[in-house]
Order: structure tokens, then sequence, then C-alpha cells
């Protein structure tokens, strides 16, 4: 028994000399690291148009998001020996078109997300595979009525988180849901108008509904709803029938004008007019007076306020055809007053002029010749 133990050991220790540790090395546009104890690839941002990549079989964690791939072929992770996969983040591509068996072989993933795609439909054929899928995330994809996808599209016995929020969801029917152990479904910033209380009954695990930023209106298929998830306490961030005001009604709504001060009034009697006196301070008079008007102008009916409005164009016109006519006045008085002081001023010249003429005339007399005098 001794010798035999003594041979295992011996054949153990040869083994162990012979076998030689094997170095995996990731593509060139990847790169491989551990992460959690898991094996990750990461190949991020690097312009990869097929999902067809010569990663190694032991990947488990593949991070592809960011780059052009259009569509998910059938079989794609089975010919590339990806089967070891737990999460796999094909999010911000351009997937349009997956085979239904294009994630045939993933039978260990856990974490699925396709958020931001052109994803249309969904098919029961991709859970067949994916039988430990705990969360899917499909956020920002494109199915806005969904009655067209097939009656329990989304059929998983173990997924936990669904995301389907801003997806362009106008219209969710119950049918599509068939998962026991869905506790946490997000449908924010969709197009709903309502709610079926038929979802509910399909989702009999569910703990939290996200359904903020949609068009849910306070109805009475609402109501139903409400009470169906304050029954089973189910958490929910929205809640279309508790009263508050829009954000269209703060819009429009008169803001409250501080400045009036409900103390200030006057009394009047019979013998004379006395002004109450109050510590509070007063509101000017012109100041009110301006307020009263535009109230009033604003309460006008349609046709009289066109008219008042073109009376006051029309003043304005007036006043400003006055102001340019007065300037143009002026600037011709100023054109009149120049040339005034010019001829002034030639009048001016001819007279000094007339004066050093008159000055240099020569005296006659009596002995001056004939032919020289006048």
């Amino acid at each position: 028994m001794r010798n035999h133990i003594v041979l295992l050991i011996v054949i153990n220790a040869s083994w162990l000399a012979s076998a030689k540790i094997i170095r995996v090395e990731c593509p060139s546009y990847c790169i491989c690291e551990y992460y959690s104890n898991l094996k990750k690839a990461t190949c991020v941002n690097r312009t990869i148009v097929v999902a067809d990549l010569d990663l190694p079989s032991q990947t488990q964690i593949l991070d592809v998001s960011y780059n052009q791939i259009s569509e998910l072929n059938e079989n794609v992770f089975i010919k590339n020996k990806l089967m070891q996969l737990q999460l796999l983040n094909m999010s911000h591509n351009r997937i349009g078109e997956i085979n239904i068996f294009a994630f045939k072989g993933l039978k260990r993933l856990k974490v699925l997300d396709l958020s931001y795609n052109s994803v249309q439909r969904i098919h029961s054929q991709w859970f067949n595979d994916l039988s430990k899928l705990e969360h899917l995330f499909l956020r920002g994809n494109h199915f806005g009525d969904t009655s067209r996808l097939q009656d329990y599209s989304f059929n998983s016995e173990k997924l936990k988180v669904l995301d389907l929020s801003k997806s362009y969801i106008t219209f969710l029917k119950s049918e599509i849901f068939n998962l026991p152990q869905l506790n946490h479904l997000d449908l924010t910033g969709n197009q709903l108008i309502t709610l079926n209380q038929d979802i509910l009954s399909q989702l009999k695990s569910l703990k939290v509904l996200k359904i903020k930023d949609n068009f849910l209106t306070c109805n009475e298929e609402m109501l139903i709803l409400k009470k169906l998830l304050n029954s089973r306490n189910i958490q929910y961030d929205d809640d279309p029938c508790k009263q508050q005001k829009s954000k269209f009604e703060r819009i429009i709504m008169k803001p409250a004008t501080t400045a009036y001060n409900d103390n200030s009034y006057w009394i009047i009697d019979d013998k004379g007019e006395t002004e109450k006196d109050d510590p509070v301070e007063k509101i000017p008079c012109q100041t009110f007076q301006k307020e009263n008007s535009m109230v009033n102008l604003s309460e006008l009916p349609y046709s009289l306020f066109i008219i008042t409005v073109l009376f006051y164009g029309i003043l304005i016109g007036l006043v400003c055809g006055c102001s340019v006519k007065s300037c143009k006045m002026r600037h011709k008085m100023r054109h009149y007053r120049g040339k005034c002081t010019v001829h002034l001023k030639k009048i001016k010249y001819l007279e000094n002029e007339t004066q050093l003429l008159t000055s240099n005339e020569i005296v006659l007399g009596n002995s001056t010749p004939v032919f020289i005098r006048k």
C-alpha cells in the first residue's frame, strides 16, 4: 500500500514538472485584465463593426461598448468560443438585427447590456440558453408600441432587473412578461399614457416600479393601479393622482405682487377725508396706478385691446415724427445762420474797402488840370 502511495506521488510530481504555464494574450484592439477574480476583455471605442472577435475562450467579462456593431448573427458566440461569458456589455453600438439563436451557448451569462442600440423586437428564443440571466438592460432603444411583440417575449425564470427606460414605449401590454422573479422594472422616460394593472399580475415578485417622466394621467385605471401597488408594498416614483401644480400651470400663473399691501387703504367719512396711517411701508401712488392700468389693459376685450394698441402706436409715431421734424428745422436754422454770418462778413469787408478807397482819394482844387477834374 505504501508503495502505491509513493508511486502516485512520484507520478504527480513528474506531471507537474512537465506541465507548462500557458500565457493567454488579447488581440491588439483589446485589453485583458482581472476584475473581481474574473478574466475581463475590454474593447471599448475601437470602431469594431462585427461581433466576430478573436478573443481567448477563457473570457468571462466582455466589454465591446461604443463601437459600430450592427447585427448579431446565429451562434456568433459559439463560433468565437465565448461560452464562459458571465457579463456582456454591448451598449452604445448600432445593433438592430439580432438572430433568435444569437445568444445560444451563453448558459453562464448573468448580465446582458444592450442599451442605446436600435433594437426593436424581443424574441423569447433569446432566453432559451440564457438560463442564468439576472440583469437585462435595454435602455435607449426603439420599441414604440409593444403590441407588435409576441406574447411572453420576455420569458425568463431568473431575471430580476429589467431596464426599458427611454425606449419610446407608447403602450405596454401585460402579455409580454413571463418573469416570475422580476423585482425591479424601470419604465422611466417613455411615452406611456396609461398602465394596465394586469402587468402586476404577471410580475408577482415586483418590488420597485419606476414610471417617472411619462404621460400618465389620473384616471380610473391609474387609481386602481395605485391601489394595487400600495396593497403589495411596491415602491413607485411617480403619482399622477397626487395634487400638484404642473409645469405648464406654474408658467401661466400670474406672479403674486409682493409690493401690494392690504393694510394700505383710504378711510373716507362724511365730515372729511382722512388717511389711515399705518406703520407698514406705503406704495407710491404712481407705481400703483401703473399696475392697475396694466391689469385693466389685459382685461379688455380683444377688439378694444387692438384699438388701444393702435391708438398708442399712432401717438408714438406722431411724437417721433415731430421730434424728427424739429431736428430737421434745427439743422436748417443752423445752415441759414452760417450763411448769414458769411454775408455779414462780406458786407463788413466791402465797407472797409470803401473806407480805404475814400481815404486815398486826391483832393482836387482849382489848380488841378481840367482833364483830371470830374
